[in-house]
């Protein structure tokens, strides 16, 4: 129950970002609403099934650099899921880096609010 509880806040928190990322910034777009809300579902996606695999594998070098790779490995994996789903683009991958940080503030709110 636990994890359906965290894989469905990190499934708006996800959503969520994606789709402010798209209002907020100018590097990042999206044709409307559903497309971005689509990325960010698919992110959350990519979060609960390819994040642990590539933590661990990349373990060593995270911490080599204090953890700022992992940084890298969220916007990677945003980057992926936007070029998978139509309708959504992000420029740079300067734009990947700040969105992914934006969505991993969101996230991490909403799973502060959400404990019990």
């Amino acid at each position: 129950m636990i994890f359906l509880r965290k894989f469905w806040l990190s499934l708006l928190g996800c959503a969520a970002g994606t789709v402010l990322a798209a209002e907020l910034f100018p590097g990042v777009h999206a044709v409307d609403f559903a497309a971005a809300a689509l990325t960010g579902a698919g992110l959350a996606l990519a979060y609960q099934l390819l994040r642990p695999i590539v933590k661990a594998l990349t373990f060593p070098f995270a911490l080599i650099t204090l953890g700022l790779l992992y940084v890298l490995i969220d916007a990677g994996l945003l980057w992926m899921v936007a070029n998978y789903f139509g309708g959504y683009t992000i420029d740079t991958f300067g734009w990947a880096i700040a969105t992914a940080v934006l969505v991993n503030l969101i996230r991490r709110l909403l799973r502060s609010t959400g404990k019990k």
